[in-house]
Protein backbone atom coordinates (compact mmCIF):
# COMPACT_ATOMS: atom_id res chain seq x y z
CA UNK A 1 0.00 0.00 0.00
CA UNK A 2 1.21 3.49 -0.89
CA UNK A 3 -0.09 6.64 0.80
CA UNK A 4 -0.10 9.93 -1.12
CA UNK A 5 -0.84 12.97 1.03
CA UNK A 6 -2.24 15.63 -1.28
CA UNK A 7 -4.41 15.30 -4.36
CA UNK A 8 -3.12 18.19 -6.45
CA UNK A 9 -0.74 18.18 -9.40
CA UNK A 10 2.13 16.43 -7.62
CA UNK A 11 -0.22 13.94 -6.00
CA UNK A 12 -1.74 13.04 -9.36
CA UNK A 13 1.70 12.62 -10.92
CA UNK A 14 2.64 10.25 -8.10
CA UNK A 15 -0.65 8.39 -8.47
CA UNK A 16 -0.16 7.84 -12.20
CA UNK A 17 3.29 6.33 -11.69
CA UNK A 18 2.84 4.39 -8.45
CA UNK A 19 -0.54 2.79 -9.15
CA UNK A 20 1.38 0.46 -11.46
CA UNK A 21 3.23 -1.13 -8.55
CA UNK A 22 0.80 -1.19 -5.61
CA UNK A 23 -2.60 -0.12 -4.34
CA UNK A 24 -2.70 3.59 -3.64
CA UNK A 25 -4.65 5.75 -1.21
CA UNK A 26 -4.70 9.48 -1.91
CA UNK A 27 -5.78 11.68 1.00
CA UNK A 28 -6.91 15.28 0.59
CA UNK A 29 -9.38 17.39 2.60
CA UNK A 30 -10.76 18.82 -0.65
CA UNK A 31 -13.33 16.47 -2.15
CA UNK A 32 -12.96 18.22 -5.50
CA UNK A 33 -9.19 17.93 -5.69
CA UNK A 34 -7.59 17.03 -8.99
CA UNK A 35 -7.00 13.41 -7.94
CA UNK A 36 -10.74 12.75 -7.76
CA UNK A 37 -10.81 12.35 -11.54
CA UNK A 38 -7.92 9.87 -11.53
CA UNK A 39 -8.87 7.36 -8.82
CA UNK A 40 -11.14 4.35 -9.18
CA UNK A 41 -13.29 5.12 -6.17
CA UNK A 42 -13.81 7.47 -3.22
CA UNK A 43 -13.98 6.05 0.31
CA UNK A 44 -15.73 7.52 3.34
CA UNK A 45 -13.14 6.55 5.94
CA UNK A 46 -9.85 4.75 6.37
CA UNK A 47 -11.45 1.52 7.55
CA UNK A 48 -13.46 1.27 4.34
CA UNK A 49 -10.26 1.34 2.30
CA UNK A 50 -8.44 -1.12 4.54
CA UNK A 51 -11.12 -3.81 4.20
CA UNK A 52 -11.04 -3.58 0.40
CA UNK A 53 -8.50 -6.21 -0.57
CA UNK A 54 -8.35 -5.68 -4.31
CA UNK A 55 -5.60 -3.73 -6.02
CA UNK A 56 -6.75 -0.25 -6.92
CA UNK A 57 -6.68 3.48 -6.28
CA UNK A 58 -8.89 5.48 -3.95
CA UNK A 59 -9.39 8.98 -2.63
CA UNK A 60 -10.14 9.60 1.03
CA UNK A 61 -11.43 13.07 1.85
CA UNK A 62 -9.63 13.80 5.11
CA UNK A 63 -6.57 15.39 6.68
CA UNK A 64 -3.57 13.49 5.32
CA UNK A 65 -1.37 13.90 8.39
CA UNK A 66 -4.13 12.54 10.63
CA UNK A 67 -4.58 9.54 8.36
CA UNK A 68 -0.84 8.83 8.37
CA UNK A 69 -0.87 9.07 12.17
CA UNK A 70 -3.73 6.55 12.31
CA UNK A 71 -1.84 4.18 10.03
CA UNK A 72 1.24 4.49 12.24
CA UNK A 73 -0.88 3.82 15.33
CA UNK A 74 -2.51 0.78 13.74
CA UNK A 75 0.94 -0.39 12.56
CA UNK A 76 -0.36 -0.81 9.03
CA UNK A 77 2.43 -1.73 6.62
CA UNK A 78 3.02 1.02 4.10
CA UNK A 79 5.37 0.67 1.17
CA UNK A 80 5.90 4.39 0.70
CA UNK A 81 4.55 7.74 1.82
CA UNK A 82 4.54 10.49 -0.80
CA UNK A 83 4.19 13.96 0.75
CA UNK A 84 2.46 16.13 -1.85
CA UNK A 85 0.80 18.72 0.38
CA UNK A 86 1.98 22.14 1.63
CA UNK A 87 3.05 20.98 5.09
CA UNK A 88 5.73 18.84 6.72
CA UNK A 89 3.66 15.67 6.61
CA UNK A 90 5.92 13.54 8.81
CA UNK A 91 6.01 16.13 11.59
CA UNK A 92 2.27 16.78 11.53
CA UNK A 93 1.60 13.04 11.66
CA UNK A 94 4.05 12.56 14.53
CA UNK A 95 2.49 15.48 16.41
CA UNK A 96 -0.98 13.95 16.06
CA UNK A 97 0.32 10.55 17.15
CA UNK A 98 1.92 11.95 20.30
CA UNK A 99 -1.09 14.06 21.22
CA UNK A 100 -3.33 11.01 20.96
CA UNK A 101 -0.95 9.25 23.35
CA UNK A 102 -1.34 12.03 25.92
CA UNK A 103 1.62 14.30 25.18
CA UNK A 104 1.79 18.06 24.83
CA UNK A 105 3.80 19.11 21.78
CA UNK A 106 5.25 22.62 21.43
CA UNK A 107 7.60 24.14 18.83
CA UNK A 108 11.20 24.71 19.94
CA UNK A 109 12.44 28.13 18.87
CA UNK A 110 16.22 27.63 19.08
CA UNK A 111 16.85 26.89 15.41
CA UNK A 112 19.55 29.49 14.69
CA UNK A 113 22.66 27.42 15.69
CA UNK A 114 21.54 24.61 13.40
CA UNK A 115 21.06 27.03 10.54
CA UNK A 116 24.58 28.40 11.02
CA UNK A 117 26.15 24.94 10.84
CA UNK A 118 24.28 24.14 7.65
CA UNK A 119 25.21 27.46 6.07
CA UNK A 120 28.90 26.61 6.53
CA UNK A 121 28.28 23.69 4.15
CA UNK A 122 26.80 26.01 1.55
CA UNK A 123 23.21 25.18 2.44
CA UNK A 124 20.66 27.97 2.15
CA UNK A 125 18.34 28.10 5.17
CA UNK A 126 15.07 29.82 5.92
CA UNK A 127 13.82 29.88 9.48
CA UNK A 128 10.33 29.97 10.93
CA UNK A 129 11.23 30.01 14.65
CA UNK A 130 7.66 30.37 15.89
CA UNK A 131 6.95 26.98 14.28
CA UNK A 132 10.27 25.44 15.27
CA UNK A 133 10.89 24.95 11.56
CA UNK A 134 13.71 25.42 9.12
CA UNK A 135 13.78 24.82 5.38
CA UNK A 136 17.16 23.91 3.89
CA UNK A 137 18.34 23.68 0.30
CA UNK A 138 21.49 23.62 -1.78
CA UNK A 139 19.51 25.56 -4.37
CA UNK A 140 19.34 29.33 -3.75
CA UNK A 141 15.76 30.25 -2.95
CA UNK A 142 15.62 32.71 -5.84
CA UNK A 143 16.44 29.95 -8.34
CA UNK A 144 14.55 26.88 -9.54
CA UNK A 145 15.59 23.28 -10.10
CA UNK A 146 15.83 21.98 -13.64
CA UNK A 147 13.35 19.12 -13.90
CA UNK A 148 13.58 16.22 -14.15
CA UNK A 149 16.58 15.95 -11.84
CA UNK A 150 18.42 12.84 -10.67
CA UNK A 151 20.09 14.67 -7.75
CA UNK A 152 23.68 14.51 -9.09
CA UNK A 153 26.66 15.48 -6.93
CA UNK A 154 27.15 18.62 -9.05
CA UNK A 155 24.03 20.79 -9.31
CA UNK A 156 23.14 21.23 -13.01
CA UNK A 157 21.77 24.72 -12.32
CA UNK A 158 24.37 26.30 -10.02
CA UNK A 159 27.35 24.17 -11.04
CA UNK A 160 28.28 23.74 -7.38
CA UNK A 161 29.45 20.48 -5.82
CA UNK A 162 27.43 19.29 -2.84
CA UNK A 163 29.89 18.61 0.01
CA UNK A 164 27.43 16.10 1.49
CA UNK A 165 24.03 14.71 0.70
CA UNK A 166 21.63 16.98 2.56
CA UNK A 167 19.98 14.11 4.45
CA UNK A 168 23.42 13.14 5.79
CA UNK A 169 24.29 16.74 6.67
CA UNK A 170 21.01 17.13 8.55
CA UNK A 171 21.46 13.82 10.33
CA UNK A 172 24.94 14.67 11.63
CA UNK A 173 23.95 18.22 12.59
CA UNK A 174 20.76 17.27 14.42
CA UNK A 175 22.56 14.47 16.27
CA UNK A 176 24.90 17.07 17.78
CA UNK A 177 22.09 19.06 19.32
CA UNK A 178 19.38 16.58 20.26
CA UNK A 179 19.29 13.34 22.15
CA UNK A 180 16.83 11.98 19.63
CA UNK A 181 16.25 12.94 16.03
CA UNK A 182 15.06 11.34 12.82
CA UNK A 183 15.85 12.23 9.23
CA UNK A 184 13.57 10.55 6.72
CA UNK A 185 15.38 10.11 3.42
CA UNK A 186 13.20 10.93 0.44
CA UNK A 187 14.09 8.94 -2.66
CA UNK A 188 13.02 9.26 -6.28
CA UNK A 189 10.22 6.77 -6.86
CA UNK A 190 9.56 8.02 -10.39
CA UNK A 191 10.38 11.10 -12.43
CA UNK A 192 9.70 14.14 -10.21
CA UNK A 193 8.08 11.91 -7.56
CA UNK A 194 9.73 11.60 -4.15
CA UNK A 195 8.70 9.50 -1.19
CA UNK A 196 10.02 7.62 1.82
CA UNK A 197 9.73 4.38 3.73
CA UNK A 198 7.56 5.23 6.77
CA UNK A 199 8.85 2.37 8.96
CA UNK A 200 11.50 4.56 10.66
CA UNK A 201 8.79 7.13 11.40
CA UNK A 202 6.56 4.44 12.89
CA UNK A 203 9.40 3.20 15.11
CA UNK A 204 10.34 6.76 16.13
CA UNK A 205 6.75 7.62 17.06
CA UNK A 206 6.41 4.45 19.12
CA UNK A 207 9.74 5.06 20.87
CA UNK A 208 8.83 8.62 21.83
CA UNK A 209 5.36 7.64 23.01
CA UNK A 210 6.79 5.02 25.37
CA UNK A 211 8.92 7.55 27.25
CA UNK A 212 8.18 9.60 30.32
CA UNK A 213 9.45 13.08 29.57
CA UNK A 214 9.30 16.55 31.05
CA UNK A 215 9.96 18.69 28.00
CA UNK A 216 12.57 16.72 26.04
CA UNK A 217 13.47 18.38 22.71
CA UNK A 218 13.66 16.27 19.57
CA UNK A 219 13.85 16.90 15.83
CA UNK A 220 12.33 15.33 12.75
CA UNK A 221 13.32 16.06 9.17
CA UNK A 222 12.45 14.94 5.68
CA UNK A 223 15.14 15.42 3.05
CA UNK A 224 16.49 14.28 -0.27
CA UNK A 225 20.04 14.96 -1.47
CA UNK A 226 19.31 18.63 -2.13
CA UNK A 227 16.34 19.92 -0.12
CA UNK A 228 14.92 19.33 3.32
CA UNK A 229 12.55 20.51 6.01
CA UNK A 230 13.07 20.22 9.77
CA UNK A 231 10.75 20.61 12.73
CA UNK A 232 12.10 20.82 16.26
CA UNK A 233 9.75 20.44 19.20
CA UNK A 234 9.50 19.82 22.91
CA UNK A 235 7.09 17.21 24.20
CA UNK A 236 6.02 16.15 27.66
CA UNK A 237 3.49 13.95 29.37
CA UNK A 238 0.28 15.72 30.31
Amino acid sequence: MILIVGGGNFGVKALQHLSKIDRVLVVDPNGNCLAKDYVEYVVRDLEEFLVIERHGTALLIADGAEILAKLLEKRITLRYVVPAAPMHVAYEALKNFLKWKGFDVKPFHGTTPIARELEVLGVEVRLAPSYGMLVASYMPFNMKCRLPCSEPSVCPVTGKVKPAQLYNALNSTLNKYFRKSLVLRSILLAECVGGYDPKPLQDFATELSNEITNGDVVAIATACSCHGIVNIFAYENL
